[in-house]
């Protein structure tokens, strides 16, 4: 099939199960669920039907006062964003050249600014902290104690095996691994987790 016959729906379909099978940096599978949501209800059903050749900034320009009118903040565009450009970038030559590069203008595309003072950045308040402290069964007592003090994911907390990961003067804890949908996974969200 030539490249330019290729809608960019075709393309997103290439592009996630390349992301599935890759052996080079591969990806959480969670990270591409992700993705692959932001691409069903967000970026197809607007340009799915578009030849990959014409995404351009004109064709996200109109992208993003979808999402603007339908009252996405700004750092939510900006990371929804990310993924028609790696689409588009996906496609490349028999030589591995991207066959249609592309200079993305966050400025003509009238992205929102990312205010950071105007991020949702939630947190439990001391009070509903103290109020899980004192919940009535002590293993979920003990979970929500734990992940609040110590700021870990619950994926994190989970994945803590007493016998693995617990010191023997039950001081440290070591983040190795995390439980995601009941399996238990080597890879942590970033490197800071460990």
């Amino acid at each position: 099939q030539k490249k330019d016959c290729v809608t960019f729906r075709q393309q997103s379909l290439l592009w996630l199960e390349r992301l599935r099978t890759r052996k080079r940096k591969p990806l959480a599978s969670g990270t591409i669920d992700d993705w692959e949501g932001v691409l069903n209800n967000w970026i197809n059903p607007a340009i799915g039907d578009c030849p990959i050749s014409d995404v351009n900034n004109g064709v996200l320009k109109k992208l993003v006062t979808r999402m603007v009118d339908k009252g996405l903040s700004g750092k939510t565009i900006e990371n929804y964003l990310q993924v028609p450009k790696m689409v588009v970038a996906s496609v490349v030559d028999e030589e591995g050249n991207q066959v249609y590069p592309r200079k993305w203008n966050h400025e003509f595309m009238d992205v929102p600014l990312v205010e950071k003072s105007k991020q949702n950045t939630p947190s439990f308040s001391s009070e509903i902290m103290a109020g899980l402290a004192k919940w009535k069964k002590p293993k979920e007592r003990m979970l929500f104690v734990l992940c609040g003090a110590a700021g870990f994911r619950i994926s994190e907390a989970l994945g803590i095996e007493i016998d693995k990961h617990i010191s023997s003067d039950f001081r440290t804890i070591s983040v190795r691994q995390q439980a995601r949908h009941c399996k238990v996974k080597t890879r942590l969200k970033t490197a800071n987790a460990v």
